[in-house]
């Protein structure tokens, strides 16, 4: 057998194309070559199926009768809120999936083969990988993913740029890829920006990041000088300070251990797969994760303070208190992965933010919050209820108490500190998943400043009581009976509660609900101070 013999010539030319062409052969782009030709887009709705889609374990129908809390929080979390701003989030973790499985939901690789809109925020050409995209976005909202952050933040490194680029090589070293998501401030409501981070080190001294950004396509020439160029990176400092900086875009992100916005890694094997919504949490596992919401035109959280006097946030401020003595490790606002800039001339202010409690409050909850103009919607849930109170009306600063959220007996004590007109309060008993739900609504209520009211669920679920010492009230009043999705109203107008009276609402018979069978009964009593003065005088607001 001849064996050809290799040409000389042949491996000159093959050099002095290495020579000439060396970047062309083999240093192609992460964002060249490994990321999509689509800039991040909006989408003001998202679809039932898309949620359905991102998490396991929800109704096929958006059917509020049946599918217990998922419908709540579809509505207020998801829905509109979640991807108006864009879908970095789903971007990245979708490549990373893609890139880590060879394809995912049926879209194969190389990513950029895919079309889409680089201007005009159309996102991608197929409708498919767009919903696609949509439910891999919804992953941030996950049980992992949450759980994840909140064991994050109970450390105390939310904010530690060395801390994320060391995890980052953990990470790597376990060929697990990761996003990097980092925030503008503390503050919810000033929104954030979620990217792929794929390699890490030390230039000049200090630690850099390097990143595919969903906001700067490759395919767009005016944006792929940013990697061209070499700026395609976070910049941790070297000091102490574990300081990072990152260049947004329009102005500097910036943050450390004392201040600033939150810097944190998050591995695909946490929010690449799909997992359970944390509304279902309650009604199927023993793990609970209790949420709050607000919403309204500017109105906003201030602090959350438990029964022992733990808080949210250290006072005056948006930094989560970490101090095992005074702080609630297990609470945090969820901020979205998207910039939450104020809005354009025409468009609603009006926004929805989420703050989640791993566990049930076990006790009273303190919830001090900003009304805006409008008034605000303010919702709790954990495990098989849900608190509800609408001000309508009123501005400035407000303090509601919630009781016993989760448990059969809820309540509410409302001081209407911010001057609202009028309020409407609602709880949602589960009282078989799926099955049977009761709902005890109070529309139409004036509570005078300062004259504080408590409602609260009592007698096994079964029966309303309001409590009032210094005026008297009038309201309307709804009870829902809810089996196998058939709802059963009783409503009557103008009920009316005398001062100083509790009053005790409940029907003879809930399956078969009636003007008739409805008993209303009414005594003096005098409510112990204790329990509307349980705050002390540092806490109470002016």
């Amino acid at each position: 057998m001849r064996v050809k013999r290799f040409s000389p010539f042949l491996f000159l030319v093959i050099l002095l194309v290495l020579g000439l062409f060396p970047q062309t052969i083999f240093s192609q782009h992460y964002a060249e070559k490994k990321a999509w030709y689509i800039d991040n887009w909006p989408d003001s709705v998202l679809s039932w199926e898309i949620y359905r889609t991102s998490f396991i374990g929800i109704p096929p129908t958006r059917d509020p009768y049946s599918s217990g809390f998922d419908v709540l929080f579809y509505d207020l979390a998801f829905k509109s809120e979640i991807s108006k701003k864009g879908n970095c989030f789903g971007m990245s973790v979708m490549s990373l999936l893609m890139l880590s499985k060879g394809g995912y939901y049926g879209f194969c690789l190389p990513i950029p083969q895919y079309s889409g809109d680089l201007y005009s925020d159309l996102g991608p050409s197929d409708p498919n990988l767009r919903k696609a995209i949509n439910a891999i976005h919804g992953h941030q909202l996950s049980l992992p993913a949450l759980k994840f952050m909140l064991d994050i933040i109970a450390r105390g490194k939310q904010r530690d740029g060395i801390y994320a680029y060391n995890q980052f090589l953990y990470y790597k070293s376990k060929d697990d890829p990761t996003v990097i998501s980092v925030t503008k401030s503390t503050s919810p409501a000033d929104g954030g920006h979620t990217m792929v981070a794929y390699d890490a080190k030390i230039v000049d001294g200090y630690r850099r990041i390097y990143l595919y950004d969903p906001n700067r396509s490759w395919a767009d020439p005016a944006k792929r000088t940013w990697y061209t160029s070499g700026k395609n990176y976070i910049t941790i400092d070297s000091t102490a300070s574990h300081g990072w900086t990152f260049h947004h875009g329009t102005d500097w992100w910036s943050g450390d251990p004392g201040g600033g916005g939150n810097i944190m890694i998050f591995p695909l094997s946490i929010v690449g797969p799909t997992a359970r919504s944390p509304m279902s949490l309650g009604l199927s596992v023993s793990d609970i994760l209790a949420q709050f919401f607000v919403t309204g035109d500017n109105s906003e959280i201030e602090q959350i303070t438990n029964a022992e006097g733990k808080r949210m946030y250290i006072p005056g401020t948006t930094d989560i208190d970490t101090n095992p003595a005074t702080g609630l490790l297990n609470t945090m606002p969820w901020i979205p992965s998207d910039d939450a800039p104020a809005p354009q001339p025409g468009e609603s202010s009006e926004r929805t933010l989420v703050y989640f409690m791993l566990g049930n409050p076990r006790g009273a909850v303190d919830i001090d919050l900003r009304n805006g103009k409008t008034g605000y919607q303010l919702g709790m849930v954990g495990g098989t209820s849900y608190i509800s109170l609408r001000a309508i009306g009123g501005a400035g600063k407000d303090l509601v108490t919630l009781e016993g959220a989760g448990t059969t007996k809820p309540g509410i004590i409302i001081r209407n500190q911010s001057n609202a007109s009028r309020y409407e309060v609602q709880f949602t008993q589960i009282l078989q998943p799926n099955k049977r739900s009761r709902i005890f609504r109070v529309k139409n209520l004036q509570v005078q400043p300062e004259k504080p009211v408590i409602i609260q669920v009592t007698r096994n679920q079964r029966a309303l009581e309001i409590n009032t010492t210094q005026t008297g009230l009038t309201y309307d009043l709804e009870l829902v009976n809810v089996v196998q999705r058939q709802p059963t109203i009783l409503k009557r107008k103008n009920v009316r509660v005398e001062a100083g009276h509790r009053q005790i609402i409940e029907p003879k018979n809930w399956r078969s609900l009636s003007p008739q069978m409805l008993q209303i009964r009414q005594a003096p009593v005098k409510i112990a101070p204790k329990r509307l003065q349980r705050l002390s005088k540092q806490r109470m607001i002016k």
